[in-house]
């Protein structure tokens, strides 16, 4: 029989779970938030948000979803101390910041300070990660 043992397990940094619960409950939050942000909009202006038929609302819409998913895949595979996690976060966090900077308003400064502040605190636990 062939059992683990728990005690020979990777241990995770404090810092690196620290970040991981943060990252994950704010991608979460973001997720939430840009979706019912979508549906509310159409709702409130009447134009049927996404149903309005722009291409390059839909192309953003899809491109920040997905930049989300990956950085939350992301998240959760460095908290199973996957060095993958980080490079999928850090092009999940990339690309919603381009998008927005390309295709919208821009993201703003608060946005790329907490951006890079995630991804500067993640690099220096990238060590502990396989």
């Amino acid at each position: 029989m062939d059992t683990q043992n728990p005690s020979n397990a990777p241990k995770r940094p404090l810092l690196l779970s620290l970040l991981c619960i943060v990252a994950l409950l704010g991608a979460i939050l973001l997720l939430i938030l840009y979706l019912s942000a979508g549906v509310f909009a159409g709702i409130l202006t009447g134009s049927g948000g996404l149903d309005s038929g722009s291409t390059e609302l839909w192309l953003k819409f899809i491109l920040i979803l997905a930049g989300i998913l990956i950085g939350l895949i992301g998240v959760m595979k460095m908290w199973r101390l996957k060095r993958s996690g980080f490079y999928m976060f850090v092009g999940g966090v990339g690309s919603v910041l381009a998008v927005n900077e390309v295709m919208g308003e821009g993201t703003g400064n608060v946005g790329w300070i907490i951006s890079g502040a995630l991804v500067f605190l993640f690099a220096l636990n990238v060590g502990h990660l396989k």
